[in-house]
């Protein structure tokens, strides 16, 4: 995985970041920090993640491949067990880094993309957040709906990297490698738990992407996303 290369088409405050690396360096590109081209690719370092990261080279070339959406019905079980696994590394390369407040990179509002797209923040507290994604409830459901929610929702988790749209159109796949993730916008700093709740927003699908969730993701967060869906189902419309 040290070796891989990811070339993205990636947005972010429609900031488009055409190259980021490996071993956790694809954050720098998202996070704008130091990435000096070179004549047959780029370097890229940071000195904030050198601990994780390091130098490391990306070809700037266009990027080539399909993406998984497209493969994933051409796959046998032990072809999507090794997606899955190639995602579970990425992952845990993006959940190393870890974040001071909750919101998009450069310390950009927070996005929710329930039913449609919500803005607040940057927020220096699960507390704040958690109040940010129950303000649009409907008005007028009983108040003790809204008082077991704020029951069920944590204030304690980590907040990590987030890429927050792990869909199989945008992961790009070439010769049975990932080669690059498409689709920053919804990136940040959120509660370790985002990732995998935004995995199983969309779960009607023709394909079977997401029974494969227990090798895609290490931790699992089963009581986060039935709070999700029960959130969801009281959001205005």
């Amino acid at each position: 995985m040290n070796a891989m290369n990811f070339i993205t088409k990636a947005h972010s405050h429609g900031k488009a970041i055409r190259a980021l690396g490996s071993n956790g360096a694809a954050v720098l590109g998202v996070l704008g920090l130091d990435f000096t081209p070179a004549r047959d690719g780029a370097q890229v370092t940071a000195s904030a993640l050198a601990a994780l990261s390091g130098p490391s080279e990306v070809s700037m070339g266009d990027i080539r491949g399909k993406t998984l959406q497209e493969v994933w019905p051409t796959l046998s079980e032990e072809g999507k067990k090794s997606f899955a696994r190639r995602m579970n590394a990425i992952l845990e390369q993006l959940r190393s880094l870890q974040g001071r407040y909750i919101g998009s990179v450069e310390e950009g509002p927070a996005v929710d993309m329930r039913r449609s797209t919500e803005r607040g923040g940057p927020f220096s507290s699960e507390t704040d957040f958690n109040t940010f994604l129950r303000q649009n409830a409907i008005s007028k459901i009983p108040k003790i709906y809204h008082r077991m929610l704020a029951s069920l929702m944590s204030d304690t988790h980590r907040i990590l990297f987030t890429h927050g749209d792990l869909s199989p159109r945008n992961i790009l796949v070439r010769e049975g490698r990932i080669v690059g993730l498409l689709d920053w916008e919804c990136a940040g700093w959120y509660p370790e738990y985002w990732e995998f709740v935004r995995f199983f927003r969309n779960i009607y699908t023709r394909i079977d992407w997401h029974e494969y969730a227990d090798i895609i993701f290490t931790d699992s967060y089963p009581s986060e996303v039935m709070t999700d869906h029960f959130l969801g189902r009281l959001t205005r419309h």
